[in-house]
């Protein structure tokens, strides 16, 4: 497993719900990546390897970047466990929900899409589940060198919304949860242009998207407002170098689409052209004339 698996992993492992309700193997709740240890294993700690939990985490190449992995969760139990596969399911999506781990300067965020049950093979007892499909979201540090549109754009943000948590902006822990108090903001580069040149600068026209997580889809629209507003009424925020960014265009989305941005900002800044390089005289001497004709 890398890091970030690890970190999921560790989501599981420490739920105190899983803790009572999976079966044991050695000291640990049993949850596996990937593959299933054998039932006759010597670790198992009770008569019964039932409920139990597997694993995997599937990267992906996404031309849109809408995801970039999946992750499945396999759960299993018999018609002798006391409660159902779903159950158990339900519980580990609530986990999941608004959860942000971070690894370096990379976070990632499991969204649930879909809840599918299961039988095993003919056995006695009958084993059956249920498998969750999560789409696993990447969050790359998206700030780069001065002039930055989106460093302007978090800096903003974090300004007149101080509650907001800006992921790539500030010092985030490894888990961090998506709250009402403190909503998670991404602020994304989709293009940039250069609108026009002229001798003294380029005039560099950029796109960004802005995404809002909170507790619910009522405290998310509420912030979403919030900072729709705050952009909108200022109409501008600062670079690094202390030159302008202009807002040129502010959209709101209404589809309930986070991570593919909320609010589509359209913003306009200049680049100074480095003043040209001087040639230095080394021991330049002047004679100083006199008279009409020297």
């Amino acid at each position: 497993m890398n890091m970030i698996e690890t970190l999921f992993y560790e989501v599981l492992k420490q739920s105190e719900v899983l803790k009572k309700e999976l079966a044991c193997y050695g000291k640990e709740p049993a949850i596996f990546y990937q593959m299933l240890p054998h039932d006759m294993a010597e670790n198992w700690k009770q008569s019964t390897s039932f409920p139990r939990m597997v694993y995997n985490i599937e990267w992906r190449y996404h031309a849109e970047r809408k995801t970039d992995g999946i992750m499945a969760v396999d759960i299993y139990c018999t018609n002798e466990n006391e409660k159902a596969p779903e159950d158990i399911a339900k519980e580990v999506v609530a986990m999941f929900e608004g959860l942000f781990l971070t690894e370096k300067t990379d976070s990632y965020c499991a969204v649930w899409d879909r809840t599918d049950s299961f039988e095993a093979e003919e056995t006695e007892p009958v084993v059956f589940g249920a498998r969750v499909y999560f789409d696993v979201y990447r969050f790359s540090k998206q700030e780069e060198v001065s002039p930055c549109p989106v460093w302007a754009m978090n800096t903003f943000i974090k300004e007149y919304q101080p509650n907001c948590i800006v992921l790539g902006h500030d010092e985030v822990s490894q888990k961090l949860y998506a709250t009402a108090k403190h909503p998670i903001v991404f602020v994304k580069k989709e293009s940039s242009k250069n609108s026009k040149t002229s001798y003294a600068m380029a005039l560099m026209e950029s796109t960004l998207h802005i995404s809002v997580v909170s507790s619910t889809v009522e405290e998310t629209r509420k912030w979403i407002t919030a900072i729709y507003r705050d952009i909108a009424i200022e109409g501008e925020t600062v670079m690094q170098n202390g030159s302008p960014f202009l807002v040129m265009g502010l959209q709101e989305s209404v589809a309930n689409e986070p991570f593919m941005g909320q609010i589509t900002v359209i913003g306009q800044y200049g680049i100074l052209r480095k003043e040209p390089e001087k040639t230095k005289l080394n021991y330049a001497t002047f004679e100083k004339r006199s008279g009409k004709n020297g």
